[in-house]
């Protein structure tokens, strides 16, 4: 997926989310701190090589936390953990 494409993806999940006054939730069950920052980069859009110049790490350590994500949300895509996020309120 492309970042432009995870961007709409997020855009179109963000106009059907219910707008609820409650705070985002900043983290998931099981998700470290690491992997909360590469999940925003996720979200942004960005690819594992991109993120993990953001954060300083190598571009494997990056996938394997992006796999690590991907078990604890139960999912098997970007684009379904950005849905999940942004459905859980995650993000």
């Amino acid at each position: 997926m492309t970042p432009r494409v995870a961007r709409r993806v997020l855009e179109m999940f963000s106009k059907l989310a219910p707008r609820v006054s409650a705070p985002r939730v900043s983290t998931a069950p099981g998700i470290s701190p690491r992997e909360r920052q590469i999940r925003e980069g996720m979200a942004d859009g960005l690819t594992n090589k991109a993120i993990a110049a953001r954060l300083g790490l190598s571009a494997h350590t990056t996938d394997d936390s992006a796999r690590a994500i991907y078990e604890k949300l139960r999912v098997n895509t970007r684009g379904g953990a950005a849905a999940k996020a942004v459905r859980d309120r995650l993000i």
